[in-house]
């Protein structure tokens, strides 16, 4: 994968569009992205069981990002 930011803003992409929905980056095939995120969100809403989403990962994860 070819394109501009650093390679934590990619990696942070792609999770992004595996499990919150967001935008395939660039050089990613859309159907494979799409396909293993359906994958990877079963999984964790299958291990999260009656546990609820913690709306507060995406800022621990920018939080382990700048460290």
């Amino acid at each position: 994968m070819t394109g501009p930011g650093s390679l934590a803003q990619r990696q942070e992409a792609l999770v992004r569009a595996l499990v919150a929905g967001g935008p395939v980056p660039s050089g990613f095939d859309p159907q494979a992205v799409a396909a293993a995120g359906e994958v990877c969100r079963h999984k964790r809403d299958a291990h999260a069981g009656s546990v609820r989403p913690r709306p507060a990962w995406w800022s621990r994860l920018a939080r382990l990002r700048r460290r």
